[in-house]
């Protein structure tokens, strides 16, 4: 069914926390209707590098489905090939430079790219827009990150495609800013 409500969406997030063999045909086939009918298609790759099961489905779905925009730390730096250290499906810590693996990531898949830290980055792999609003308890929170998908999903969905950049970007501010009132 998951081709089905895909079909009625305005924006779809694929997240891969909670991966099953199943789940992976679910995620293909709801990626390509949305595909097919010009929704965009969020990806949160979460922890892509920890297991090779991961790294196969993250692999398959990013030959398959075509993504307006990927989100995710330690997972966008492995897609993109910096230097980062994840353990699972945490943020994880590194030496890359997450600005420029933003900028990797979106000029290598054609999208929008978010990576999520202390600062975030946002880019279309032309220009990469700094989002420094947050608040440190965000890595502590389960889940705050794939909530951030799902934010940067809705913005997209009201967004024209040549505006995702400027709607990533928005989202992720909002979210930080939001991020900040509640550690208040």
């Amino acid at each position: 069914e998951m081709a089905d409500m895909a079909a009625i969406c305005s924006a779809l997030l694929i997240n891969i926390g909670t991966l099953r063999r199943q789940t992976v045909e679910a995620m293909l086939a709801a990626g390509k209707v949305a595909n097919a009918r010009g929704i965009p298609v969020v990806f949160d790759p979460v922890g892509a590098a920890a297991t090779q099961f991961r790294r196969d489905t993250v692999e398959r779905l990013l030959a398959e489905v075509r993504f307006a925009a990927i989100r995710n730390a330690a997972e966008m730096a492995y897609i993109a090939g910096g230097a980062w250290q994840g353990k699972g499906v945490d943020a994880g810590g590194g030496a890359a430079n997450t600005a420029e693996v933003a900028a990797t990531a979106a000029k290598r898949y054609g999208c929008v790219a978010a990576v999520s830290g202390a600062t975030d980055y946002v880019s279309d792999g032309l220009c990469t827009v700094a989002v420094a609003n947050g608040t440190p308890l965000f890595p502590k929170i389960t889940a705050s990150g794939c909530l951030l998908g799902s934010v940067i999903a809705a913005f997209l969905a009201v967004a024209p495609e040549q505006e995702y950049l400027d709607a990533a970007a928005e989202a992720c501010a909002v979210y930080a800013v939001a991020g900040e009132a509640a550690a208040e």
